[in-house]
């Protein structure tokens, strides 16, 4: 984990169960294909942010997209080559620069990718009149507030995004935040 030996002594051991509570499988996957299976995984929490972005481009692109009838044949010679999973990954982000949505969509899921509607992918929408600037500038505030040991500001606006239907979240990798 980030360079270090995973172990619960040094307080860099991850569960599965943990980490879905967090993320959605999908991602978690995606994170440990990216690697070769016989080469060393050096795994992050940064890792499975990264893959739900590359999964949120993909759902976006494929949304509302029939797949191809046949898998593309780089996903399936990369595959072949040794499970080679980064090569078919790669393979995908170049159906995705292409703009070759249904041959992507097709790929995707043969690998166990793009299985939900963009809008299940997406969970339930933010409530109204807040937007994801609002979301992140209530962080900064908070942070701020926290910085400057006024509480009461902190929790104030905690609350406020609780009301709105926006929980934050404090962790060891800062402040999250989630549909509440």
């Amino acid at each position: 984990v980030d360079g270090e030996k995973m172990s619960k002594s040094l307080g860099n051991f991850h569960t599965v169960h943990d980490l879905l509570t967090d993320h959605p499988g999908e991602a978690l996957r995606l994170s440990l294909m990216v690697a070769h299976y016989r080469q060393p995984l050096d795994f992050s929490v940064d890792r499975i942010r990264e893959q739900k972005k590359r999964l949120d481009r993909w759902y976006s692109m494929t949304d509302g997209v029939d797949a191809a009838a046949v898998v593309p044949d780089g996903v399936i010679a990369a595959l072949s080559d040794d499970l080679n999973t980064p090569k078919a990954i790669a393979e995908l982000d170049r159906l995705a620069s292409e703009g070759d949505a249904a041959n992507l969509k097709a790929g995707a899921r043969f690998m166990g990718f793009l299985g939900q509607s963009l809008a299940d992918w997406r969970g339930p929408s933010l409530p109204d009149g807040v937007s994801e600037a609002d979301i992140e500038a209530a962080i900064a505030a908070r942070n701020a507030a926290r910085a400057a040991k006024d509480f009461g500001e902190s929790d104030r606006i905690r609350n406020h995004m609780l009301s709105l239907g926006i929980a934050l979240e404090d962790g060891p990798d800062g402040t999250t935040w989630r549909r509440a």
